[in-house]
């Protein structure tokens, strides 16, 4: 991923006046060097805070109340500058879904989030690797030969 500066955002805020290029540069840096996917979403993690809101709204019957609000910080050499969703997943060149996964995870308890991917249990007719082991003996117990496809027996080269 190379970076990619910033120029708009929020319309309110101005965030990419705030932080400027280097800094922006910096932090981008600083994500992009992580490893593994658990590293980045702990970090992701790092740079929001959750706060209850203050007032819930009761007209729509439809959706939940909202459990938390997120800020957003850029946070460079200790330093924390508050941004908007669309100025920090721009900057990190994320999708916002990404930043929703892990605030759900968060909201369900989890504090250091680890990769969870193809860790389940939905596979009721999953054959157990004693199974493939009886299967793989069987196999090496049948004889068998060259197939007559024999690539060494072909003119072509």
């Amino acid at each position: 991923m190379d970076f990619q500066r910033v120029q708009r955002c929020c319309k309110s805020a101005k965030c990419f006046a705030m932080v400027y290029e280097d800094l922006q540069k910096q932090f981008h840096l600083q994500f992009s060097q992580l490893k593994s996917k658990n590293d980045k979403d702990n970090f992701l993690l790092r740079c929001m805070e959750a706060t209850t809101p203050k007032r819930v709204s009761t007209v729509c019957k439809k959706k939940a109340p909202l459990k938390f609000q997120w800020q957003y910080y850029c946070v460079v050499d200790g330093e924390k500058t508050k941004v908007c969703l669309q100025f920090f997943s721009n900057v990190l060149q994320i999708g916002q879904k990404r930043l929703r996964t892990i605030q759900q995870k968060y909201a369900q308890g989890f504090v250091v989030i680890k990769d969870s991917r193809g860790c389940h249990d939905n596979r009721p007719h999953k054959i157990s690797s004693d199974v493939w082991e009886m299967v793989e003996q069987h196999w090496e117990s049948i004889p068998h030969g060259e197939s007559h496809y024999c690539a060494s027996k072909s003119s072509k080269k």
